[in-house]
Order: structure tokens, then C-alpha cells, then sequence
């Protein structure tokens, strides 16, 4: 008898409680991802998401320079995140340097 391992996972997960924790990885790994595409090469090597919490994505930036350029495609951050997920799980974005 096998079983689908995906399914298991995601039913050992469910049980285990830590579907939150979970998600927030993923989204932490997606917004490593989609960086370079949506910020761009140089920005993405000076960007690094942190966490995510109730919504709010903390991400760490090389120094404020760069913060404010991200910040100034913060819209855009939050639409790729939200569109790659097919829900809104990111609400507000945080800096820190």
C-alpha cells in the first residue's frame, strides 16, 4: 500500500499544528526568490526576508539607502507575494538595517 507523500506531509503537518510556521517559511523562501524579478539583481543581493508574522513581512536591508529604495516598491513586493500564493497573506512590509 503506498501513499501519496505530499498528502502525508501535508496531513503530518496539519496534525503537528504548525501550518502557520509552515506557511511563513515558504513565503519567507518565495520572497528570496522573487526578489531579483521584482526588485531587482542588485536590490535582491541586499535583501533578505526575515520572517513573517500576522501579515507583516520583515525584511533586512543593507543599509537605508537600499531600504528606501525597497521600500519605494513595497506595492509591488506585496502583489507578487499575494499573486504567487493566490491569497493575502502579506499585508504590510517592515524594514529593518
Amino acid at each position: 500500500m503506498f501513499y501519496d507523500l505530499k498528502s502525508l506531509l501535508h496531513k503530518n503537518i496539519s496534525q503537528a499544528g504548525i501550518t502557520k510556521q509552515v506557511d511563513a517559511v515558504n513565503i519567507v523562501t518565495l520572497f528570496n526568490n522573487l526578489a531579483p524579478r521584482v526588485l531587482g539583481e542588485r536590490l535582491a543581493r541586499e535583501t533578505q526576508a526575515l520572517f513573517i508574522r500576522d501579515g507583516m513581512l520583515t525584511l533586512q536591508c543593507a543599509s537605508s539607502i537600499v531600504m528606501q529604495e525597497v521600500r519605494y516598491r513595497e506595492r509591488a513586493v506585496i502583489s507578487a507575494l499575494n499573486k504567487a500564493t493566490g491569497k493575502e497573506v502579506v499585508k504590510q512590509v517592515r524594514y529593518t538595517t
